[in-house]
């Protein structure tokens, strides 16, 4: 049986863990859009599915 503490607790620990992927995976995109312009001069596709041109 799970007390009140525990279910807040659950859901906090899944929203923040949510939050930090998010900025991790945003920060992972901006590098790796970075590192593609200057290597071999690309950008952001504007097609869906596909991240980099």
């Amino acid at each position: 049986m799970l007390t009140a503490e525990q279910i807040v607790s659950g859901f906090l620990n899944a929203h923040i863990s949510s939050n930090e992927e998010t900025i991790f995976g945003d920060w992972l995109e901006g590098l790796a859009l970075f590192i593609n312009s200057k290597v071999y001069g690309g950008y952001k596709s504007g097609i869906q599915g596909i991240d980099l041109d």
